[in-house]
């Protein structure tokens, strides 16, 4: 499967919203009390500071039980070289309807 180009720098976005506060993006998708996940704007700036503009990313999601999910990420930076992230274990919740990010964590 060939992964899909990542967006240009200056329309990524970690969520589908027009908001401009990170931290109200991201919340519809977290629970409150979740744990393992770090702020919008610390993920945004990790990806800013790390991943280089034209990287290409492969995700592959794999159901391992009701409202868990592993999680593979695969990355194609512009040189060729390829980087492999440790799988990740994430965990759901349905609150009000909708689901919520629980966890995330390294898989077991």
């Amino acid at each position: 499967m060939e992964p899909t180009p990542a967006p240009p720098r200056s329309s990524r976005s970690t969520s589908p919203t027009t908001c401009s506060d990170p931290e109200k993006r991201h919340a519809p998708f977290v629970a409150p009390d979740a744990v393992g996940v770090e702020p919008a704007n610390l993920l945004q700036s990790a990806i800013d500071t790390y991943i280089p503009a034209g990287a290409e990313h492969c995700v592959t999601i794999r159901a391992a039980e009701p409202q868990r999910f592993l999680v593979t990420l695969r990355e194609r930076q512009p040189s060729g070289e390829e980087v492999a992230y440790t799988q990740q274990a994430i965990t759901t919740r349905v609150v009000d309807g909708r689901h919520v990010i629980t966890s995330i964590g390294e898989a077991s």
